[in-house]
């Protein structure tokens, strides 16, 4: 039995606590990714409606789709990386792992619902221009979560950008410009920021 005092195993556990509650996020390698594969779909969606890539605006729904397919399987890969880290358990990771993948599936079924409706019920591909401000905001609530878990202003600065580009993206629905908008702001609000969130997570536990 251990001869240690009450009172230091309660500061032990309260220490333990306070560091699980403010442990690094491990989302930095998932918002890059997924980051990264937007600005390509965001790019390729831009070229068509310039006239650049040789893609009828009702084709648009499968550049979406085969990015979420492509995106998912990515996700399950990179979620078996960050198994022996620690602070998974920190009440910010935690919260993490369930809102991105709801964040993500609600983005797939209102992209994939948008493109089945300009496939097959002729509606007018302009309305895939309501998706930039969509995502820009979800990402910014998503960010929001973050600042307050994980307790550093660098998600508020994510939140800041996001809000701005969503407004943008809404006052340029019916513009290509919105898509060129739309890059510069995930480069800023998210490729930047998962970089550096990237670097701080903790070493692997061997």
């Amino acid at each position: 039995m251990s001869t240690t005092p009450l009172a230091d195993d309660i500061a032990y556990v309260r220490q333990m606590a306070e560091e699980g509650a403010t442990a690094p996020s491990l989302t930095g390698r998932f918002s890059l990714w997924w980051s990264v594969l937007v600005i390509i779909a965001l790019a390729t969606h831009w070229s068509v409606l310039t006239g650049n890539l040789p893609l009828a605006e009702q084709q648009i729904g499968l550049i979406w789709i085969t990015f979420a397919i492509i995106g998912i399987v990515g996700n399950v890969i990179l979620a078996k990386t960050i198994r022996d880290k620690p602070g998974g358990s920190a009440p910010g990771n935690r919260v993490s792992q369930t809102v991105w993948p709801v964040m993500t599936a609600g983005l797939f079924l209102y992209g994939a619902a948008l493109g089945f409706g300009v496939a097959l019920r002729d509606l007018p591909p302009l309305l895939f221009d309501t998706f930039l401000p969509l995502a820009f905001m979800l990402y910014a609530i998503n960010a929001a979560s973050a600042a307050t878990l994980f307790r550093t202003s660098l998600p508020w600065f994510t939140v800041g950008v996001s809000l701005l580009v969503a407004a943008l993206c809404a006052f340029l629905i019916g513009s290509p410009t919105a898509y060129l908008i739309a890059i510069v702001g995930v480069f800023i609000a998210m490729v930047l920021p998962a970089i550096q969130t990237l670097r701080a997570e903790p070493q692997s536990v061997v």
